[in-house]
This record gives structure tokens, C-alpha cells and sequence, in this order.
């Protein structure tokens, strides 16, 4: 998880919790991710990319947004 420097979460049961077998990649809001530094940030809930991405830009995060599925693709 070096590469990783965090995952952005919305579910509140899981805000402030390590991912699992790390031991410093935390789960954070969506809404802090405008202070993140990371250039890409990966979206793994392709079905959901588009509100995602409204609620990251909101938060401030300027960096590329890239969903892995079903087709690889920056929005």
C-alpha cells in the first residue's frame, strides 16, 4: 500500500479505520478529499463515477479521476 495514500469512503462506520492488512492507508471522507496531494485518484465504483466525481470535485480535489471499469478511462 505505499502508492496508496488513503481511500475515500462515505459509509461513517468505516471513516477513520485502516484498510485491511495495512498499517497507514486510512479510509477518510470524500469530503476531505480536496487536501489530498495524490494526481489520481482511482474510482473502483464504476456505476457510481459520475456522483463520485461531483462530490470529489466539490470537496476540491483537482487531479484525474480514473474508473477501471468496464472500459479503463479518465473522467
Amino acid at each position: 500500500f505505499s502508492m496508496v495514500e488513503a481511500v475515500y469512503d462515505d459509509t461513517p462506520t468505516k471513516i477513520g479505520k485502516l484498510i485491511p492488512g495495512s498499517k497507514n492507508c486510512w479510509i477518510r471522507s470524500a469530503e476531505t478529499a480536496g487536501q489530498s496531494k495524490a494526481d489520481i485518484m482511482l474510482i473502483t465504483a464504476w456505476n457510481y463515477a459520475d456522483s463520485i466525481k461531483q462530490r470529489l470535485r466539490a470537496a476540491g480535489y483537482k487531479g484525474k479521476l480514473l474508473v477501471p471499469f468496464p472500459v479503463p478511462r479518465f473522467i
